[in-house]
């Protein structure tokens, strides 16, 4: 993946609550979920569902954890990626496309949850300079998905964006 300015590291705030799409979703039982950008508290997240589950954070989580991730994900049936609340922290189109890139190239059903900000797509530095935040609607990201609509079935409902390999 290509190098981001901001780490996002200091977004990770939720530790008692999962996104809210791991309530929207009905994962199956014989799912593997693969949560990009899991933040702190990935077992938050993992004990709200019924199958496994890996997450991956490059900012929050040890090596090794991101290591089972990607060596899962090479190997994994019923493989689901999910990115909750991202894309939208990442200063660079260059790096949202290539977590786009990755996520379309190995896996069959994905999830990308956008928190929208204050929806006016000017984007700004937050929390003393350590962050940033895009403020863009969720519908603003399908531009780069657009590169896909051959292979891919593509969805959005409120702030989620769902992609299916055709």
């Amino acid at each position: 993946m290509k190098e981001q300015k901001f780490t996002s590291a200091g977004t990770s705030i939720n530790s008692t609550t999962a996104p809210a799409l791991f309530k929207k979703i009905a994962f199956q039982d014989d799912d593997t979920v693969f949560d990009y950008g899991c933040g702190k508290y990935p077992e938050i997240i993992a004990e709200s569902l019924n199958c496994d589950y890996f997450g991956y954070d490059k900012f929050n989580q040890p090596e090794h954890v991101n290591n089972a991730f990607m060596r899962a994900a090479k190997v994994a049936t019923n493989r689901v990626f999910t990115c909750c609340n991202v894309l939208n922290v990442i200063d660079s189109d260059d790096v949202v496309q290539s977590i786009i890139d990755y996520a379309t190239a190995n896996f069959g059903r994905i999830y990308f949850q956008i928190y929208e900000g204050n929806k006016t797509g000017t984007a700004k530095i937050t929390k003393n300079g350590t962050c940033y935040q895009r403020n863009t609607k969720t519908a603003d990201y399908l531009k780069q998905f657009n590169f896909y609509a051959d292979t891919h079935y593509i969805s959005v409902s409120g702030n989620i964006i769902t992609i299916v390999k055709k």
